[in-house]
């Protein structure tokens, strides 16, 4: 894992060298759900609960490669959600409530960027990979056995965090204003979607991807290189 964080330091810092104009530096908060495709039946059912995170991180916007105006970012994200599964069997039923609580440092590339009201509104499209720092999981199991109506109960510690996936993909659009502050010098309150490609547990019969709604507010240098 750590040489997965520092290839990705790697790939922000190679990214200096080149025709970069403007620099960012950015934090806020976001809400994250968990979510999957699955539709509920007889025999299996999800529940997801969201829960507030935060993040902070770098840019590099109108970055410039094969006459193409990229914008880069490094993020660094905490963020939490809750998942419920009842799986019925005819001889059982397994009730799983767990509560993750990860770290990630993501490297987003946005090929697609729009500028409008002067160059104001910001729209930019693209996708986001990024790799865990940390995890924690906590909560429970329980299985009630129809034969002896007994049940079976276990406490989930950090024990599952080998049941979180490292790494992660997904598509990314951001949403930002520029206010002008001084010469140079913008301040930038921006919203970024993130919705998840690929899935946040291994051995999990719900597949359940994350997605997450980011308020964040930041600083814009203006570098003006040519």
């Amino acid at each position: 894992m750590k040489t997965t964080f520092f290839t990705l330091l790697l790939c922000l810092f190679s990214f200096v060298s080149l025709s970069a104009q403007d620099l960012m530096v950015y934090g806020g908060l976001n809400s994250n759900k968990f979510c999957d495709y699955q539709k509920n039946n007889n025999h299996f059912s999800t529940l997801y609960a969201s829960l507030s995170g935060f993040n902070m991180g770098v840019g590099l916007d109108k970055v410039k490669i094969a006459h193409h105006s990229f914008l880069f970012t490094l993020r660094m994200s905490n963020y939490k959600g809750v998942i419920y599964t009842i799986n019925r069997t005819p001889d059982q039923v397994t009730t799983t409530g767990i509560e993750i609580n990860k770290n990630v440092i993501g490297l987003g590339v946005y090929p697609f960027n729009f500028k409008i009201l002067d160059n104001k509104l910001h729209l930019s499209l693209g996708a986001e990979c990024n790799a865990r720092l940390s995890v924690s999981t906590k909560g429970y199991q329980s299985t009630t056995f129809n034969s002896d109506l007994k049940d079976r109960y276990t406490a989930i510690d950090n024990t599952w965090r080998k049941y979180v996936n490292p790494i992660g993909v997904g598509l990314s659009g951001r949403l930002a204003y520029q206010l002008k502050l001084k010469n140079n010098l913008y301040l930038m309150p921006q919203y970024t979607l993130y919705f998840g490609l690929t899935n946040e547990l291994k051995h999990q019969i719900s597949t359940t991807q994350s997605v997450r709604h980011l308020l964040e507010i930041g600083l814009v240098k203006k570098l003006n290189f040519n």
